[in-house]
């Protein structure tokens, strides 16, 4: 089962059938949480921030027994163990500039979650990255060199991190 994300969403509300059951951080902007979207229940999390502008978001169907937990987490530490029970196996990323979605694809969790979407992630946006400078150079080959400067991706290189 694949989670529709919709590029251009939020990418805690990534179309608009999710309604949220619980959120984690701030009311407009959640890090993190459990939201239903067409009867099944999905947990979501921000795995990483560049700079505020760049993130990494994931997705993976959760049952009710591990929402259940997270739910009646009491705490940080009690709410981050709940969080990472539910995060197992196939979990979907996308890849947010400045709170908008604009890529996606599915990774399998080896032992940690957070290093098997961050090495993703890198690939990822050195693919978008790629593809970017493929164009680039497509329009000065065309004579559109005009268009050329103006093709822009933001990554984790833009901010320093990586």
């Amino acid at each position: 089962m694949a989670l529709p994300l919709v590029l251009g969403a939020h990418p805690w509300f990534p179309n608009l059938n999710v309604a949220l059951v619980r959120a984690i951080g701030p009311e407009d902007r959640p890090v993190a949480g459990i939201f239903e979207c067409s009867g099944e229940l999905w947990a979501f999390g921000c795995l990483e921030e560049f700079g505020g502008d760049v993130s990494v978001w994931f997705y993976a169907p959760a049952d009710a027994e591990r929402v259940g937990a997270v739910k009646t987490a009491d705490g940080p530490a009690e709410l981050s163990a709940a969080m990472h029970g539910v995060f197992a196996g196939h979990v979907q990323v996308a890849m947010a500039a400045e709170d908008r979605i604009y890529g996606a694809f599915v990774v399998d969790v080896a032992e940690d979650l957070y290093r098997s979407v961050a090495a993703a992630a890198r690939r990822h946006a050195e693919q978008v990255m790629a593809a970017a400078d493929v164009l680039s150079e497509a329009a000065v080959l065309l004579g559109r060199s005009d268009k050329a400067s103006k093709i822009h991706v933001p990554t984790p290189r833009d901010t320093g991190n990586s």
